[in-house]
């Protein structure tokens, strides 16, 4: 047990094991608020790639199925074409 006294003279005594157990639980709960923000900046991340994923995917297959009007547009035209002929 350790004493101590303030500028008022109140005497506080705290066990020392207690002090070294509660210093022991503020620096788990630091260590556990760290992983939480990293583990939140880790999800963050992968919701930001799998969004950029989701868009290029979106941008492909527009640019796909543009790609697959032409050339049906192409036939139509040549079919007309001979069709005329």
């Amino acid at each position: 047990m350790i004493a101590k006294v303030n500028k008022y003279g109140v005497v506080n005594t705290e066990n020392l094991q207690y002090k070294g157990v509660k210093d022991r639980i503020k620096e788990e709960n630091e260590k556990i608020g760290k992983a939480k923000k990293e583990r939140q900046i880790e999800i963050q991340k992968i919701i930001e790639e799998s969004e950029s994923k989701r868009e290029l995917e979106l941008r492909e297959k527009q640019e796909y199925q543009e790609y697959l009007r032409r050339i049906v547009y192409e036939i139509e035209r040549k079919k007309q074409e001979l069709e005329e002929k």
